[in-house]
C-alpha cells in the first residue's frame, strides 16, 4: 500500500485541557505533520472539535456566494424579492447549511451576519440597520431556526431506522447512552433543542416528530422575543406604530421600485435615515434637542417632522401630496401616524412616497 505522504495528517482530538501529543509518526522514515484540524466530506473538525472552526469555513464560502449575488443585484438596478430570494437560497443557504444537521443546536454569530446582510443589501439600508426590522419585513427567520429544523430531520431519520445492524443505528444508540451519562454529544443537543420549547418527551420516548411543528415552535419562540426587541428599540419608534409582524411587506415586494427608492422607504421604517432624531442618538444629544436646522418650528426634525410639518420643503410635499391624495383624498386631515401609515405600507403610493423622501433628504 502507497500513502501519499503530503495529504496525510495526524490530528490529536481531544479536550481544550488535555495536551497534545508528543509522539511522531512516521510513515517510510517520513515523519506525518500532526495539524490543528482536518477535513473529512467537507467538514473541518478542529482539535477540539469545536464547530466554530466548521462554521467558520463554511461562512467564508457562502461570504464569496453570496458577493456574486450581490454584484449581479447591483449590476442589473431591478431584481425583484422573489427572484433575490430564490437566487439566495439556491446559491448561498446550501452553503450556510451544509452538514447543520451536526453543528446545527448554536447559533454561530458569523453565519447570522451573512445572512443578515442579505437582507440589508436588497433592503439597501446601512448595517447599523436594527435586525429586528430587516427580519420583520422580509420574514426571513435567523438560519440558527433553519439549522434546528435539520437536525430534527436528522433526528427523524435515526429513530425511523429499523436496522439495529446499520453503523448509523448503532452509533445513534451508544451515543444516546452517553447523553443520559451527561456526556456532551449530538444527542444531547437535541435533549436541548427538544426542552427548549417544550417537546422533552420527544426525546424520551425516541419519537418521530413532524418537523414543522419544531419549526413552528422556534419561530413562535423567536417571534416573542422578537416583538420585545422592538419595543426596546429607540430607533424603531415610527416602525412599533406600523404593522408589525414577520412577513414579506407589499412595499418589499413592489416590483417597480429600484433599489434607491426601496432604500428610502426601508430607511424611512427602520428609523435610520439620516436626520437629527438619528444623528442625535449618535452623539448623545437629548431627543428634545434633536431640532431641525431648516425652518423655525423649534421642533424634533423627525420623520413626521419632514414628511408633514417642515416648511422648507412645502413646495416638494404639495407637488407629491397632490398626487398621493387622488388616491387617499383624506390623507391631510389624518393624524401623523395615520398618514405616515398609510404612505410607509400602501405599495400603490410607495414610488409616490419613496420620491418625496428622495426629493426631501435633497432639500435638507
Amino acid at each position: 500500500m502507497y500513502v501519499n505522504i503530503n495529504k496525510t495528517h495526524v490530528v490529536h482530538y481531544r479536550k481544550p485541557n488535555t495536551r497534545k501529543t508528543d509522539v511522531k509518526f512516521n510513515y517510510r522514515n517520513r515523519e506525518i505533520k500532526v495539524v490543528d484540524s482536518a477535513r473529512y466530506l467537507g467538514i473541518d473538525l478542529s482539535e477540539y472539535l469545536n464547530y466554530s472552526v466548521t462554521t467558520n469555513t463554511l461562512a467564508d464560502g457562502a461570504s464569496r456566494a453570496l458577493g456574486a449575488l450581490i454584484a449581479k443585484y447591483y449590476s442589473l438596478k431591478v431584481m425583484n424579492f422573489d427572484t433575490y430570494e430564490h437566487i439566495y437560497n439556491t446559491y448561498v443557504t446550501p452553503v450556510l447549511d451544509f452538514a447543520s444537521e451536526i453543528w446545527g443546536a448554536k447559533t454561530y454569530t458569523r453565519l447570522e451576519t451573512i445572512h443578515n446582510r442579505a437582507i440589508k443589501t436588497f433592503l439597501c439600508v446601512g448595517k447599523t440597520c436594527p435586525t429586528p426590522f430587516i427580519i420583520g419585513d422580509t420574514g426571513w427567520y435567523p438560519s440558527s431556526i433553519r439549522h434546528k429544523v435539520n437536525m430534527a430531520k436528522f433526528w427523524n431519520k435515526l429513530v425511523c431506522c429499523n436496522d439495529e445492524d446499520r453503523i448509523i443505528k448503532k452509533v445513534f444508540k451508544l451515543d444516546c447512552s452517553e447523553a443520559n451519562k451527561g456526556t456532551d454529544c449530538w444527542t444531547k443537543d437535541m435533549k436541548y433543542l427538544f426542552s427548549n420549547v417544550n417537546m422533552s418527551h420527544i426525546y424520551e420516548n425516541l419519537k418521530e416528530i413532524d418537523v414543522t411543528v419544531v419549526k413552528k415552535a422556534y419561530e413562535d419562540k423567536y417571534k416573542n422575543q422578537w416583538f420585545i426587541d422592538i419595543n426596546q428599540m429607540s430607533k424603531l419608534e415610527t416602525y412599533r406604530t406600523l404593522e408589525c409582524d414577520i412577513k414579506v411587506k407589499d412595499y418589499v415586494r413592489c416590483k417597480f421600485l429600484n433599489y434607491r427608492q426601496r432604500s428610502a422607504i426601508s430607511l424611512a421604517r427602520s428609523g435610520t435615515l439620516p436626520i437629527e432624531v438619528e444623528k442625535g442618538r449618535w452623539r448623545n444629544i437629548p431627543r428634545e434637542s434633536r431640532l431641525c436646522n431648516n425652518c423655525d418650528d423649534n421642533t424634533v426634525e423627525d420623520l413626521a417632522h419632514i414628511c408633514i410639518h417642515c416648511t422648507k420643503h412645502d413646495i416638494i410635499r404639495n407637488h407629491y401630496y397632490d398626487s398621493i391624495l387622488q388616491d387617499f383624498a383624506g390623507l391631510r386631515n389624518m393624524s401623523d401616524n395615520d398618514q405616515l401609515n398609510i404612505m410607509l405600507t400602501n405599495p400603490k403610493i410607495a414610488k409616490k412616497t419613496a420620491n418625496l423622501i428622495l426629493c426631501i433628504m435633497k432639500n435638507r
